[in-house]
């Protein structure tokens, strides 16, 4: 007989699980560990374990049997000569569970797959091994290399470290499973035998805490964390690495600490800045440092221009301190002086002190969306001494540029000069307010008004000379880090980039011209053989569409000649009229026109079409129509073929001079914010003196090396907190994504997202 009494409810064995899940949830409140109490070296150091005895008294289920090859035996070494089109010698990146490339030493730009678990092997993201190529070295039939991780060589992350510890998410489905963030290794198999036996129907929603006791370095059961379905993307888990035994497809960990990154991002910033292994905190100096730092701003050989030109500064809402300045002045009815001025850090921060070795370990700074948790490359004491602040008077490094409008159509920049100069800001803006005086909103009465808008016609003609029809690309991107945006902001921060550019490449020229070996430059790496080899493989499977990319105009493919939209090719009909038709039709159909055959068809989305014409019809100007029109990313034919052409493309990296002379271009406005900046300062210093380099060729050489290591992972650290900031977001407020698929094979298919390719999430996998 049914009854609703609660005596039924009073048996032993139910009454001792309600306890048991009773004590849990009591637990829960104090289940965050405060980063404050986790050692910063764990992350940069690993554990010291003793392990055996520990994982002993665990039982950890195996899901299925697996056996990986042993890569850490001996390796012929042979074969690299013997048989050099099977065998290289590369550094592998790993991508998924089931996925992997690597790069070949000899070959950067040649890229492996890694199929399957087992062919990756026991190796971490940046490990260098030797991979054999199947298929005797030849690609397969959709021209891609494949192969195995065949034996270990060396280690780049967490060398010589036998226990690291990861910043981790939670696997989806299994909650045993951690997924590391920095994507070293896969996934982590975290110790849940305790869990398994005493709370079974807990397994999905709760973890294991355990805590490291440092006196015994053993590791010891502290409590259980339930996390709910809905809320598990929000944790982020402190786990270390305790084994890796051949026959377990994941390794084993444990984890150490949790923390809600939606409830505190800036403990989830933290965290993940230990993972990438960026300083965050600063010695300061003392209160007598200090007071030495502070200046009269009566130095010899400063011009003092506080009077004679009205400067404006611009900067990000999330920025905290300001880098350059701009002013224009009227110098003949058709010539104009403008000015990008620049603070001058070098005054205050010398080479080889304290402060400057401080500086170059961290070598950049990192702006969050909020300016509290903003991470700075120089202390804050600094930092307020040289932020361009109005009102203030600043050392400063100008550069001045005379332009002449006598032809409307053509301007032309006729002097150039570099100046060291004392000067004041009158009024800073942020790139919302520019924005708004650019499109006559709100406050177009403003002092700055027409000196931003004069500012901005001259950077268009400038931008265009520079690019020529690239100048009319318009970016896509989605970033929820910043409140002025690049996409809320285009012309605002066109203007300013304009202007930097100018600066950076003018002082490039200078400098390089006075001291040819010695000066680090800012430009992608030499494409290599194998990556024009892909080139010309893009150009053949995007012929119809390559002239078509606005960002990739004027670009020279070798053998095939110069992307341009007055190259490109006339489309066959027959695709387009698949497309609009239903029915069949074939490349070889007689009756095809052969007039129409020869136009030129693009493809364009009926709603961003109908976009376009709204513009047309209803605007002034066509300015936004243009906009869509540019827009690679809106494009599917377009966007596809240009998230092909980036994965090829040379990055970025600090070069010495004498390796790159062709149209130098230096960073020098951002000193607050990039190490290189504040020796270019040094190096205008030697020039305008007319003085030797501080620096040698060795020294300089050495610095862009550890530059580029820090910007990779400045780079991979900004790309996780865009990760994290995004997630929250879309936890709030789910958003409509329109993708495009890339590729289709039996198993799945693949979807590109526009506005996401900045971010680990600009694609995602969908099986069949």
């Amino acid at each position: 007989m049914d009854s609703d009494s609660d005596d039924e409810w009073y048996d032993e064995e139910a009454n001792q699980s309600r306890n048991r899940l009773r004590n849990m949830d009591l637990q829960q409140g104090a289940n965050t560990e405060s980063l404050h109490d986790t050692p910063e070296s764990w992350f940069h150091e690993g554990l010291e374990i003793n392990r055996y005895e520990f994982i002993r008294t665990e039982n950890v289920c195996v899901l299925r049997p697996f056996l990986y090859r042993d890569i850490f035996s001996a390796f012929d070494e042979n074969k690299l000569t013997k048989q050099p089109d099977m065998y290289k010698r590369c550094m592998i990146k790993i991508l998924s569970m089931e996925e992997a490339v690597c790069f070949p030493e000899e070959n950067k730009h040649m890229k492996i797959n890694i199929s399957g678990r087992e062919n990756c092997g026991q190796t971490y993201t940046d490990d260098v091994v030797y991979v054999k190529i199947s298929n005797k070295g030849e690609p397969q039939e959709d021209k891609k290399y494949y192969g195995e991780v065949v034996s270990f060589i060396d280690r780049n992350r967490f060398k010589n470290i036998s226990h690291p510890v990861f910043v981790c998410l939670i696997d989806r489905r299994q909650s045993h499973l951690m997924i590391p963030i920095c994507k070293t290794i896969p996934k982590i198999n975290i110790l849940h035998g305790r869990l398994a036996k005493k709370y079974p129907e807990r397994l999905r929603t709760s973890v294991e805490i355990h805590k490291h006791d440092s006196a015994t370095n053993d590791l010891k059961f502290h409590k259980y964390h339930n996390i709910t379905e809905g809320d598990k993307e929000n944790w982020l888990f402190i786990v270390v690495l305790l084994k890796w035994k051949l026959t377990n497809i994941h390794p084993l960990g444990a984890v150490l600490g949790v923390v809600h990154s939606s409830k505190d991002i800036e403990e989830g910033l933290t965290l993940i800045s230990y993972q990438n292994n960026l300083p965050l905190w600063f010695d300061y100096p003392s209160v007598d440092e200090i007071k030495e730092l502070r200046d009269d701003l009566q130095a010899p050989g400063y011009q003092d221009i506080t009077k004679t030109d009205k400067i404006f500064t611009i900067a990000g809402i999330e920025e905290s301190f300001i880098n350059h300045g701009f002013s224009i002045r009227k110098m003949t009815k058709n010539r104009v002086r403008v000015g990008i001025h620049v603070t001058d850090v070098s005054k205050v921060v010398h080479k080889d002190d304290d402060l400057d070795i401080h500086a170059r370990s961290r070598g950049f700074s990192f702006h969050s969306s909020n300016t509290a948790h903003n991470k700075l490359m120089l202390p804050d004491h600094i930092n307020n001494l040289c932020s361009l602040e109005p009102g203030r008077r600043r050392y400063a490094i100008s550069v001045f540029f005379d332009i002449d409008q006598t032809e409307p159509s053509n301007i032309h920049v006729t002097e150039k000069t570099i100046s060291r100069t004392v000067m004041r800001s009158s009024a800073h803006y942020n790139y919302i307010e520019v924005e708004n005086i650019i499109n006559n909103q709100d406050i177009i009465d403003d002092i700055f008004a027409d000196d931003i808008k004069i500012l901005f016609l001259l950077s268009k003609k400038l931008k265009f000379q520079r690019l020529q029809m690239e100048s009319f690309t318009s970016p896509i991107s989605v970033d929820f880090t910043t409140t002025d945006g690049i996409m809320k902001t285009k012309k605002a921060h066109s203007l300013v980039e304009e202007y930097l550019v100018l600066a950076n490449n003018t002082i490039g020229s200078i400098l390089t011209q006075n001291f040819p070996m010695n000066v680090p430059v800012f430009h992608p790496l030499q494409m290599a053989r194998d990556s024009k080899n892909k080139q010309r493989e893009w150009y053949f499977l995007h012929k119809y569409f390559a002239h078509l990319l606005c960002s990739k105009q004027e670009e020279i493919i070798e053998e095939k000649g110069k992307l341009s939209l007055v190259n490109a090719l006339p489309s066959p009909y027959y695709l387009y009229h698949r497309l609009a038709d239903p029915s069949s039709m074939s490349e070889n159909d007689e009756d095809v026109n052969i007039d129409i055959e020869k136009r030129l068809f693009v493809p364009i989305q009926s709603n961003v079409l109908d976009q376009i014409v709204r513009n047309v019809q209803i605007d002034r100007t066509i300015d936004e129509a243009i906009e869509l029109i540019c827009s690679d990313f809106v494009h599917p034919k377009q966007g596809l073929a240009l998230k092909e052409w980036q994965s090829f493309e040379p990055s970025h990296q600090y070069r010495m001079s004498v390796l790159h002379r062709e149209n130098p271009a230096v960073q020098f406005t951002c000193p607050l914010s990039r190490y290189c900046d504040i020796i270019i300062h040094r190096l205008i210093h030697a020039y305008l003196d007319e003085k030797n380099t501080p620096y040698d060729f060795t020294e300089l050489r050495t610095i862009c090396a550890y530059l580029n290591t820090l910007l990779k992972k400045t780079n991979d650290f900004n790309l996780q907190y865009k990760e994290l900031v995004f997630s929250n977001y879309l936890k709030q407020q789910p958003i409509i994504f329109q993708g495009f698929v890339s590729h289709v094979s039996r198993e799945k298919y693949d979807i590109f997202i526009p506005g996401l390719q900045d971010t680990m999430t600009k694609s995602c996998v969908c099986k069949i």
